[in-house]
């Protein structure tokens, strides 16, 4: 009884798994295309679900993918059935898949930095998908063309992939946009340099800000992965800034600015939103779509089941849709509004660019509600005591609607008074930055202002005066 019951269940297996698996792996695509670009602009708790639920399937979709392949492999190389032509057809799209949407291609800055390891992976992946096609073509295979025209395309989708990886890694990240030498000018890419300053056009509120934010993002990329700013080019952030007197035209800098750095660091847009990645596509897009035309002039001779026929044809629209819905969210990002800004109308400019909350840790509550010792105990004899306090962190995590009219408005004008401050101590025309204690005694007299009725805060402010400021760096 218990024998038949294991033949019947692995008769099924052997029947459906490929079949559900490449189901769920293109399901998977469809939600991360329409849903990832999503994270960017919602908060509270409806984006940390959506988050999650990004999350797992990110990580799900790399895996579902490989082990499909890993089936398809398996079955070539036991016994061939009636269904491993198709099979193996379905094999490159798996590739596609792996080479993900192009609204994703990294969950967090770490994903970047493993970019070797997905070089590995896109070997090992494409080697097992062409030796499981040769393997099918001596077995005279009679899907051969449409499944060398999309196995094709799913290289360039992998690689492209790949290649984002690379370029929004920390070691390669500024290689565009950051001097040669420390103190030199920082350069703008070669499709932005010829970028008409908005004086010389009609322009709108909101492309003098994308225009000021795309000129700055050298700035901000240089804080992120290179050296210190130089005095000039500190200066120089300075004085731009403080000629600004509306701090909403100075949040929504800030918020391109954010908008065009999530961009470069998790989709692919710096490889897709060039030249060779246009012409990279369009051959993907072509060879997709001469499959498909392959596949419905010749699918009579491939003697078919109605389920696979169909199952065929879901993944070949899907792949040109999907590449079409890419190419419409391209023309949305802001880089490519930058680089069309003359021509572009003023009503593109206007879109939400971040969720327009703030998440908070309560220090309070995370200390007072602490664990108990033994389970501290427990931590520590496994080690894993650092995840414990990670679990502690996340469930202290709160998030909070920022009020533009008040909230940034404060730090608007508090950040604006300490730079007028610095411009003000600079004693000669070459002196561009200041010590550190004089910035300490210019915060200082601020925080004893809002407080000056603490005795322990003005003890710990006295506490502070004595440091040596030579040796803070």
């Amino acid at each position: 009884m218990s024998l038949s019951v294991i033949e019947t269940a692995k008769k099924v297996w052997d029947t459906w798994s490929i079949r559900v698996f490449i189901i769920v792996s293109l399901s998977l695509q469809i939600f991360l295309i329409w849903f990832a670009r999503y994270r960017k602009w919602r908060g509270g708790k409806w984006g940390k679900c959506l988050n999650m639920l990004i999350w797992f399937a990110y990580l799900l979709a790399d895996w579902v993918a490989g082990f499909t392949i890993g089936l398809i492999l398996s079955e070539q190389s036991e016994s061939p059935t009636e269904s491993s032509d198709i099979h193996v057809f379905w094999a490159p799209f798996l590739l596609l898949h792996l080479g993900g949407p192009d609204t994703i291609t990294s969950f967090a800055l770490e994903d970047n930095e493993f970019w070797i390891t997905h070089l590995l992976g896109l070997g090992f992946q494409v080697g097992s998908t062409a030796y499981v096609f040769v393997k099918s073509v001596i077995a005279e295979n009679k899907l051969s063309l449409p499944t060398i025209l999309v196995l094709l395309a799913g290289i360039i989708k992998y690689a492209e992939r790949n290649r984002a990886f690379y370029l929004a890694s920390f070691d390669h990240l500024g290689d565009d946009w950051l001097p040669s030498e420390w103190g030199d000018e920082i350069p703008v890419p070669a499709e932005f340099q010829k970028m008409d300053s908005p004086e010389k056009f009609e322009q709108s509120q909101e492309q003098m800000l994308l225009w000021t934010a795309v000129h700055h993002f050298g700035t901000i990329k240089m804080m992120l992965v290179g050296p210190l700013l130089s005095p000039d080019q500190s200066s120089e952030i300075r004085e731009t800034f403080l000629q600004v007197d509306d701090s909403s035209q100075v949040l929504q800098i800030m918020e391109i600015e954010l908008s065009l750095l999530y961009e470069v660091l998790h989709t692919k847009l710096p490889v897709v939103g060039c030249m060779m990645g246009y012409i990279f596509r369009f051959i993907t897009m072509c060879c997709i779509l001469v499959a498909l035309l392959s596949f419905s002039l010749f699918k009579k001779y491939y003697l078919l089941k109605q389920l696979d026929m169909w199952l065929t044809y879901g993944l070949l629209i899907w792949a040109f849709v999907l590449d079409g819905i890419s190419i419409v969210l391209l023309f949305d990002s802001d880089w490519t509004l930058a680089a069309h800004i003359q021509s572009t109308k003023s009503s593109f400019f206007k879109k939400r660019r971040w969720s327009r909350a703030v998440s908070q840790l309560n220090f309070i509550t995370c200390y007072v509600n602490d664990y108990p010792s033994l389970l501290k105990e427990v931590a520590d004899f496994l080690r894993i005591r650092s995840l414990l306090e990670d679990i502690k962190g996340i469930r202290c995590l709160s998030s909070k609607d920022f009020k533009e009219d008040t909230e940034w408005r404060f730090i608007f004008e508090e950040v604006k008074e300490l730079n007028e401050f610095l411009n003000s101590k600079m004693t000669a025309p070459s002196q561009t930055v200041l010590d550190t204690k004089q910035v300490w005694l210019y915060s200082r007299e601020r925080v004893l202002q809002g407080f000056s009725n603490s005795n322990e805060l003005i003890n710990i402010v006295e506490e502070l005066d004595n440091l040596d400021y030579t040796k803070v760096y």
